[in-house]
């Protein structure tokens, strides 16, 4: 049983979905990468359900752009939420940089957690990361 049906058999029983639950939801689709049922969701919680999203809920339609590779998007969404801004996002969008070898991208989103906490050892970790997948080693160039 997915997610989805899941989610329709409490809504039909007349339990009506909470904030925590959202965030599972949108958990759960981040995880399998899920793109367009969690966009149903995440417009729905509010338009259907009355629940507004809450900085939960940005970080895991962040984490699940990011793991689609639509890095586009998350700058798109974090402008959108300007100010909601926390290290569990910026750790999602350096990993995700790391994954899809962003680094400008990256250098922006640790500047921003460095902003909320100078000594966050995850971002430093997340960038010496990025920092090693993106730089050749010398030598090793690719020959035609």
């Amino acid at each position: 049983m997915n997610v989805g049906n899941i989610f329709d058999k409490m809504v039909e029983h007349g339990i009506n979905p909470t904030l925590v639950t959202f965030v599972n939801i949108l958990k759960a689709c981040s995880q399998k990468g899920l793109f367009d049922e969690a966009q149903i969701y995440y417009e729905a919680m509010n338009k259907v359900y009355g629940v507004v999203p809450t900085v939960e809920h940005h970080n895991c339609i962040i984490d699940l752009l990011g793991r689609v590779g639509h890095l586009d998007k998350v700058v798109t969404m974090i402008n959108k939420i300007q100010g909601y801004g926390n290290l569990v996002m910026w750790h999602g969008v350096l990993d995700a940089c790391r994954q899809w070898g962003n680094l400008e991208f990256a250098k922006q989103a640790f500047q921003h957690a460095l902003q909320l906490d100078k000594k966050d050892a995850a971002a430093y970790i997340l960038m010496s990361y990025i920092y090693a997948s993106n730089t050749a080693i010398p030598g090793e160039e690719e020959k035609d």
